[in-house]
């Protein structure tokens, strides 16, 4: 994500809570490569969609999960 870049994991995948559906990438059903391939090719088809894609996932990774974040969330969690 923080690299610019959509992102595809499988439902059965820890990090699938940082994937918005069709915003920043896409989750496919675990075990089901016909789903993969379908994910594979929405992004591929479509070169403007993967460039938009991967700015999103790169304002999400950067708004949700940079290390002043992480440090501010464990802050709270002490305090």
């Amino acid at each position: 994500m923080i690299n610019k870049l959509p992102v595809i994991v499988s439902d059965s995948c820890g990090t699938k809570c940082y994937i918005q559906h069709g915003i920043n990438g896409y989750i496919f059903k675990n075990k089901n490569s016909d789903d993969l391939e379908e994910k594979i090719k929405l992004i591929i088809d479509d070169k403007n969609r993967l460039v938009e894609m991967g700015m999103k996932s790169y304002k999400i990774a950067k708004t949700n999960h940079s290390l002043q974040v992480y440090s501010k969330r464990m802050k709270e969690i002490i305090d």
